[in-house]
């Protein structure tokens, strides 16, 4: 399979799922947990929270 990030780039997911276990195992699980277990409009919810987040920190 490949993968996309949100410009188009193709991205190694596996690389990056590591990366984010070792950065924050917690936050790897509860991540995956919420791509299975929340509903879609959970979700987005959840997204758009992370989202307004890191664009307040880019500034």
């Amino acid at each position: 399979m490949i993968f996309r990030d949100d410009i188009g780039n193709v991205v190694d997911i596996s690389k990056r799922a590591k990366e984010m276990y070792k950065l924050d195992s917690d936050w790897a699980n509860i991540a995956y947990r919420i791509s299975k277990e929340l509903l879609p409009e959970d979700i987005a919810a959840i997204k758009a929270v992370a989202n307004s987040l890191l664009n307040k920190n880019k500034k």
